[in-house]
């Protein structure tokens, strides 16, 4: 099963908003989903769903509008979003993060803004 049996990142191909979550390794996707792999997934997640990346990814990184409010997710404008390395931040920041994520999927969140509240100390003005 390779990299379907391995945590992963997975991610609908066309979405209206970014929808990236974390799997264990529990699901197999099908011919409209991509998935990633890295050492750092729950930061990697939280970070292209927030509302910075999703504004950047529309603006500069996608070639497909669908409508008036759907967007395709190319893996290539994905892979080539300016993402800080994950190895680059403290340690402490990633057990954030992490606990960050669980808290999200326990509470059923999809939308995420913490990674940068926490990377780069940004503050979260509205909803």
């Amino acid at each position: 099963m390779g990299d379907f049996s391995k945590q992963k990142i997975v991610y609908k191909e066309i979405a209206m908003e970014p929808s990236f979550f974390v799997d264990d390794g529990k699901f197999v996707i099908e011919a409209t989903c991509f998935m990633l792999t890295t050492k750092h997934p729950y930061y990697l997640a939280l970070t292209l769903s927030s509302k910075l990346f999703y504004f950047i990814f529309r603006k500069f990184f996608t070639t497909a509008e669908l409508g008036k409010s759907a967007y395709r997710y190319k893996k290539i404008g994905i892979i080539e979003l300016p993402v800080i390395p994950a190895e680059n931040l403290p340690n402490e920041t990633i057990t954030k993060i992490n606990l960050l994520y669980q808290q999200r999927v326990n509470n059923k969140e999809t939308k995420a803004s913490a990674p940068l509240i926490l990377v780069w100390g940004v503050e979260q003005r509205g909803t």
